[in-house]
């Protein structure tokens, strides 16, 4: 897949602010048998906010459509994700500040680029339209389907809401740890039922869904 998703681990953010997140995060890796927490919107296995990006230097008929992933700090070193070139998000670069990417190996064969480092990227956005600067690149990892080609894919800072936490554990963390991470994320959602899941799980599940779909369509086929 690209990424390590052994001991991976999400749950749910519902309604939190940044700084409750980040709170969150905070005691979450402090507990024995945490080695990292990050937070996103987007988690591979599911589904992505798809719009076009394009190069500043070129015209928009060479816009490619992007998948989105919107993440905090530390959210490439939690999935066990290759850097190419470049760096992370970091705070001490004022990332949050500034409109700075990083891409996927993907995008930046797009563009023939070898170091997209320092290139310029603009980004139609829902809501807006967005320049900035990339900063990093990841190595190839599949985020969507196994049966797909991986897609070009940008990720970006937005230290505003996440939808999940994730939780990379060590590999002799006890499962009484589940029950720990639980009583820290009860204590900030307390309306909520807490859940967590696995991406290895996430990702069996999508490949069995499809097996079957594919079971269906080779059946209707042959009648």
């Amino acid at each position: 897949l690209g990424f390590d998703q052994e001991r991976l681990a999400y749950t749910s953010l519902r309604g939190l602010s940044y700084t409750q997140i980040q709170d969150l995060r905070e005691q979450v890796a402090g507990l024995t048998g945490v080695s990292m927490t990050s937070a996103c919107t987007n988690l591979p296995g599911k589904n992505f906010n798809q719009n076009p990006v394009r190069w500043a230097e070129v015209g928009e008929d060479q816009l490619v459509d992007v998948s989105e992933f919107v993440v905090d700090y530390d959210f490439f070193e939690t999935l066990g994700l290759e850097l190419m070139a470049g760096r992370e998000f970091d705070e001490t670069f004022a990332d949050a500040q500034n409109q700075t990417f990083v891409i996927n190996e993907a995008l930046a064969r797009y563009y023939d680029w070898e170091d997209p480092v320092g290139q310029t990227l603009v980004w139609y956005d829902d809501n807006a339209l967005l320049q900035g600067t990339i900063v990093g690149e990841v190595g190839a990892f599949q985020y969507r389907s196994l049966h797909e080609q991986i897609q070009p894919a940008i990720f970006v800072l937005d230290p505003c809401a996440y939808s999940y936490m994730l939780v990379r554990l060590e590999a002799n963390a006890p499962r009484v740890l589940e029950a720990q991470i639980g009583d820290l994320w009860k204590k900030a959602q307390p309306d909520y039922d807490y859940q967590l899941h696995y991406t290895s799980e996430e990702f069996a599940r999508l490949y069995q869904s499809e097996e079957q779909l594919g079971g269906l369509f080779l059946t209707f086929t042959l009648l």
